[in-house]
């Protein structure tokens, strides 16, 4: 068996353009409950499990440094949006974990050792139908990201932000950035002010200067994911108002 390449995984990638995964795949629902079939973490299950063969995990290595590859492994969706007549990101793209202590011992993002694995991810973009079971959710474009030069130094600049906050012993909030913000990075109760109150899933004890903060993550807006896309296709988002978007047109393989 010949070893997989980046070429290979990037040609896998681009072939499941225009099809579901019940088309590439051969799923059917039997064994699947309605909400986990329209879960999104499931979808990404699907294509990092069944169609890469990749073992599941959430720790901070790329996801395909399993068969030696530097090269992570994004699933985000996009939804109609009438008052543009165009799609946009349905939500934000988390990135990574906060390593409190890993942001203030590095100056410059590029040298965090979690965002590392920021510098080559696969993304597979869906398209999200509120009805639509996740295997039978359209794959509409594919393509790779390594931040260029204008987006690294806007991630730069809201990093620089974070890592002056986390220093001053503030706590993080994903208002307070334009391009790369935060989120939470966990399904917990979480209380800033009042820990008896937080529960432990939502704790980062690891803080240099805080008794406790929120386990948060580093994320891209919707905003600036749609961008992004666009930036891959070779065109300028289109704008309605304050939304940005992409028209069916815009994607060769949108069927």
């Amino acid at each position: 068996m010949n070893k997989l390449t980046t070429k290979n995984i990037i040609d896998k990638a681009k072939y499941l353009e225009g099809k579901t995964l019940r088309e590439v795949l051969k799923l059917n629902k039997s064994g699947d409950s309605e909400n986990s079939m329209k879960n999104k973490s499931n979808f990404a299950r699907f294509i990092e499990r069944d169609y890469f063969n990749l073992p599941l995990n959430s720790d901070s290595k790329p996801d395909f440094r399993e068969i030696g590859i530097e090269l992570e492994l994004k699933t985000s969706g996009f939804k109609y949006i009438k008052s543009g007549n165009f799609y946009n990101a349905k939500e934000r793209i988390t990135l990574t974990q906060i390593d409190y202590n890993d942001v203030i011992d590095n100056e410059k993002w590029i040298n965090n050792s979690h965002l590392k694995k920021v510098n080559n991810i696969l993304f597979i973009v869906y398209l999200y139908e509120k009805d639509i079971s996740t295997i039978d959710r359209r794959i509409i474009h594919t393509f790779t990201w390594n931040p260029n030069s204008i987006q690294s130094n806007l991630m730069q600049k809201d990093y620089s932000l974070m890592r002056k906050n986390i220093i001053a012993g503030n706590h993080l909030s994903g208002g307070d950035y334009s391009y790369m913000g935060n989120c939470p990075r966990h399904n917990s109760k979480h209380n800033k002010k009042k820990l008896s109150l937080s529960e432990e899933g939502s704790i980062d004890s690891r803080h240099p200067y805080l008794k406790y903060a929120e386990r948060r993550a580093f994320d891209l807006k919707p905003r600036v994911f749609t961008e992004i896309v666009a930036d891959s296709l070779n065109i300028i988002a289109r704008k309605k108002g304050r939304s940005v978007g992409l028209f069916k047109e815009d994607f060769p393989n949108f069927s």
